[in-house]
Formats: C-alpha cells, structure tokens, sequence
C-alpha cells in the first residue's frame, strides 16, 4: 500500500510542471533547429554572397 500511495502522490503532484514544459519546449526547438540545420546554413551562406557582392560593386 506505500509504494501505491507513493506512486498516487508523484501522479497528483504538480510542482514540477512549469519545468517539465519549458524542457520539452527547449528539447522541441533544439530539435527543429538540428533538423534545418542545411536549410538555415545554406540560407545564410546565399545572403553571405550576395553581401559580399553587393559590396565589392559598391
């Protein structure tokens, strides 16, 4: 019966929430961010070269 009350009480208990919901937040960006990895370096590899360029006319 403790180990049953025991398990009863983590379930109810809610003090962790707030943090346990910013973790999967930070885990959910981080995960986007390693997944578009490519996509953003080769975003920000065009905008590179086209600086550079604009300014070797200039």
């Amino acid at each position: 019966m403790k180990i049953k009350k025991l398990a009863k009480d983590f379930w109810n208990d809610e003090s962790g929430q707030g943090m346990l919901e910013y973790i999967l937040i930070a885990v959910a960006v981080v995960a986007a961010a390693v997944l578009l990895k490519p996509r953003i370096e080769g975003i920000i590899s065009g905008q590179a070269d086209r600086l550079e360029s604009d300014l070797g006319e200039f």
